[in-house]
């Protein structure tokens, strides 16, 4: 089984969650961070814990993670 991982629950986790299913990518997982118990699922989407992340790339044939860039408005002028 392959897994696309999404490493983090941040604002553009959804863009690439959206990204990979419409890519036909049946497994598309988002690891949150702060999740208390091992998996959670809303609106299609499942949201796992870092043990359980670890848990499933060890049993996995192949994973791909996806990690977000994160930018903030401003980040690229030079400051004063």
């Amino acid at each position: 089984m392959h897994i696309n991982l999404i490493l983090g629950n941040y604002i553009d986790s959804l863009i690439w969650f959206k990204k990979l299913k419409d890519e036909n990518e049946e497994v598309v997982m988002i690891l949150d961070y702060d999740l208390n118990e091992d998996i959670y699922c809303e609106n299609d989407i499942i949201y796992i814990s870092s043990e359980c992340a670890k848990k499933l790339a060890k049993e996995a044939s192949s994973v791909s993670y996806f990690k977000s860039l994160y930018v903030y408005p401003g980040m690229y002028r030079e400051l004063s």
